[in-house]
Order: structure tokens, then C-alpha cells, then sequence
């Protein structure tokens, strides 16, 4: 395994009257650190022979924080941030106007910059007529609203103009590539804000990473340890450049959530894995027990092979780099994953289900922790997670690696998204 430079980042406080959260790490799983009670004494110096797998921590964290090099993205009149948005893009894009208020870029001695999502207008074509007043030629198509559901349509307008205005130019194919798919199949995604008044708003999926916007997905750790040793199944990524991280390593399940994945104003991550494991791998999951199947045939039986248990979470802040795909180059992704387990109790090869997943394949502890020590061949959340699952179950601990406390701190650090930090209280199942 390779040595790895330590990162840490922070979100400094700025001299602007809005609050703003730190980014800062605290230590995690106290209950599940080895009791050197029962643990082998190191007879060497450990700094001096152990390696480390902190590599894949600075390899999902690679955005480090420039006071002049990001704006915070906020809706208008709403305290919680959107977004973080790289100057480069602010610079690049086109901003409507009377959607977007870029306020000048922060003066010398103070480090804040934002941009507002406006909520003073609504288009009069999403208003009855009833409803439009009396106004002169200059103030046509503009009027104030103020509560959630119109604050929600004005953030989507507002996002849906940006993906137009931007999608002829040549610096930004990904959002070029959504405005030319039909409608019915362009991909939507949540904004996932804490204030559950606003759990509606949505984004055009290419967008997110331009505006630094939260995403929230789910992962499952499919294992086994019924010869004793760990035995741990792993998918390889499709290669093309119509796929992101082409090539690297992955969960065999894995996905972001959908926006109907939710029961009110509650998120329900469960719906998100049974959807996931059924299309990539062709299980079933029963959403009352989360028991999971193999699909019976005309020559087997259905079976069950074991049962997905919600055990854990990971965040991260990442900028994308050159291997993420050439769609995604540059961009921001600060995220939480949902972790479930599943060991299987009965014998199971996976199979590949659609055609973003080139192979699956069956790893060892040494085998996986070897693929960690590589930047790269992992993408790097997924990394993240497979990394998790070695602390969680004491694969990784203080007696084999060296910089196991900061790997503690660098699973699941804080990042300035409230959401990121309370998402328990948002969620169901």
C-alpha cells in the first residue's frame, strides 16, 4: 500500500452577517475501536512498519477551500446553503438576470461570496389569470410570492433557464448532452435541503455539479464469511466516454435517490436500494422484512440469500478530476452515502444486469485493500464506502495502519450542507 499526504479542509467563519457551517472532522465509531484488551500488543514501532489506506480518504476530498475561488449559492430570503459554486463556472456561465443576483465579487479583508436564487418573480404562464394584477409594460412577467410551493417553482425555473442558456457552449457538454435528450427521459434530482418546506425543489442532474449541489445516494456491501475468511463482491465500471469513472471499482449496488424515493416529507433509502439492486444486479428486496431474493426460474425456485441491513453513512467534498469523465471535469460533488450490508447466507454469483457494469468479481481483504492503497482504481466514494466496511468490521484498525485516526476522522467529516450533518432526521426505513 502507498503512502498518503494527510488533507484536511475547513470552512473558515467570513465577515458576513450569514452564518456559515465549518467544515471540520470529528471522530467516529468510538464504540468500534479494537479493546486493547483483547488485542496483540505492536512489539515495533508502528509508524516505522505499518501502511496506510488514508489514500482513498484524500482521493474522495480533493476540493480544498479558496475564500476567492467559490461562491455560496443560496435562495433568496432562505439562511440554508444551496451550493458552492467554483468562480470559474460563476465566470464562464450565463446568469439571467432576473433569476440569478450576483452581488460583486468580496472586497479585500472580507472573504464572502454568494449568489441568490431570486424569488421575487414567477412566470405569468404558471399563474391563473385570476391572479395576475393590473401592472404597467415594465413589470409584465414579474410578480412576489413568497411561500415554499412558489419558492420551489421559482428555484426550478430559475435552474431549467440556466441548463438553456448555457447548453450551446462548447464548455459544458454534459448540459448540451440533457437539452438535446427527449423530455420525458431527461434525468431529474432532488435539492436536499434541511428545511423540509422546500424538500420539492429540483434540479436538472447535469447542473449539480456546476452549483456544488448536495447529492445523497445509496450503496450495499455485499459479503460473505462462510469459510472464515471475508469474501467480498466487487463490480467494475463500463469503459466509454458516455460513462463516468470509466473502468474503476464499485459497489454491485449503488445509486443516487430518485425524487419519488421519499413517504412525505421523509426520504426512504430503502426504495432507492430495491430499485438499484433490481436493475444492476437483478435482485429482489422486500421492503417490509428487507429480506433479499434471487428471482426464481423455470428450473430454480426463488430463494432467499440473505437480508440488507442500513449499518452506516459516509460524506465527502470532491472535485472531479480528468478521471471522472470528460463530462464532469472541475466540478463539485460534496455528498453523503446511506450504507446497507448484506451478508449472504446462502451461495450467490452476481451477475451484470445493465450494460454500465462491465463485470463483478469476488475479492479478499488483501486483495481489496491492495485496490484501495491504488488512486484511481476506485471511484471515489465507492472507495470510501469499501473502506468503511474494513474499519466497521476491524479489517482496518489501529494495529495495521498508521494513520487509522485520521481515517476515523475522514469518513465521515463535517461539510457545510445542513442536511449532510442531520440527514437522520429526514429519513425513513
Amino acid at each position: 500500500m502507498t503512502s498518503a499526504t494527510l488533507v484536511h479542509t475547513s470552512f473558515p467563519v467570513t465577515s458576513s452577517s450569514r452564518p456559515r457551517p465549518s467544515l471540520h472532522c470529528e471522530p467516529i465509531y468510538r464504540n468500534h475501536s479494537p479493546n486493547p484488551s483483547t488485542t496483540n500488543p505492536i512489539t515495533t514501532n508502528p509508524a516505522a512498519t505499518m501502511e496506510t489506506l488514508y489514500s482513498a480518504i484524500s482521493y474522495a476530498n480533493k476540493y480544498h477551500y479558496e475564500a476567492y475561488g467559490v461562491r455560496y449559492l443560496y435562495i433568496d430570503g432562505i439562511s440554508e446553503a444551496v451550493g458552492f459554486v467554483p468562480e470559474y463556472f460563476v465566470q464562464s456561465m450565463v446568469w439571467d438576470p432576473q433569476l440569478f443576483s450576483l452581488p460583486p465579487a468580496a472586497f479585500e479583508g472580507c472573504a464572502t461570496r454568494e449568489i441568490f436564487i431570486r424569488t421575487d418573480f414567477l412566470p405569468e404562464r404558471l399563474l391563473p389569470e385570476r391572479l395576475l394584477p393590473e401592472r404597467p409594460p415594465e413589470r409584465r412577467g414579474l410578480t412576489t410570492f413568497r411561500n415554499s410551493s412558489d419558492i420551489t417553482r421559482c428555484c426550478e425555473f430559475a435552474f431549467n433557464k440556466l441548463v438553456r442558456d448555457n447548453s450551446a457552449n462548447s464548455n459544458f457538454p454534459s448540459l448540451t448532452k440533457w437539452s438535446a435528450t427527449e423530455l420525458d427521459r431527461r434525468e431529474i434530482s432532488s435539492v436536499y435541503l434541511f428545511n423540509s418546506h422546500l424538500r420539492d425543489i429540483r434540479i436538472p442532474t447535469p447542473l449539480r455539479g456546476f452549483l456544488g449541489i448536495l447529492t445523497v445516494g445509496v450503496h450495499l456491501n455485499v459479503y460473505s464469511k462462510d469459510t472464515g475468511e471475508y469474501r467480498i463482491w466487487v463490480a467494475r465500471r463500463a469503459s466509454g466516454p458516455e460513462y463516468s469513472y470509466p473502468g474503476m471499482l464499485d459497489q454491485i449496488v449503488a445509486g443516487g435517490m430518485d425524487p419519488e424515493d421519499r413517504d412525505h416529507e421523509l426520504l426512504v433509502p430503502l426504495r432507492t436500494l430495491i430499485r438499484e439492486a433490481r436493475e444492476e444486479v437483478g435482485l429482489e428486496i422486500d421492503e417490509r422484512t428487507r429480506a433479499v431474493f434471487v428471482p426464481g426460474t423455470e428450473t430454480r425456485p426463488r430463494r432467499e440469500i440473505g437480508k440488507a441491513v442500513r449499518i452506516s453513512h459516509i460524506t465527502f467534498f470532491d472535485k472531479k478530476d480528468p478521471r471522472t469523465g470528460e463530462l464532469n471535469e472541475h466540478q463539485l460533488e460534496p455528498g453523503v452515502r446511506i450504507i446497507y450490508d448484506l451478508e449472504l447466507t446462502s451461495e450467490y454469483y452476481p451477475q451484470p444486469n445493465e450494460p454500465s457494469i462491465d463485470s463483478i468479481m469476488a475479492m479478499d481483504v488483501s486483495q481489496v485493500k491492495e485496490s484501495l492503497s491504488q488512486e484511481g482504481e476506485w471511484k471515489p466514494n465507492c472507495g470510501l464506502v469499501m473502506l468503511e466496511f474494513l474499519v466497521r468490521h476491524q479489517l482496518v484498525n489501529m494495529n495495521n495502519d498508521r494513520h487509522y485516526d485520521r481515517i476515523m476522522e475522514g469518513l465521515r467529516p463535517r461539510i457545510p450542507f445542513q442536511f449532510a450533518n442531520c440527514w437522520r432526521d429526514r429519513i425513513s426505513g
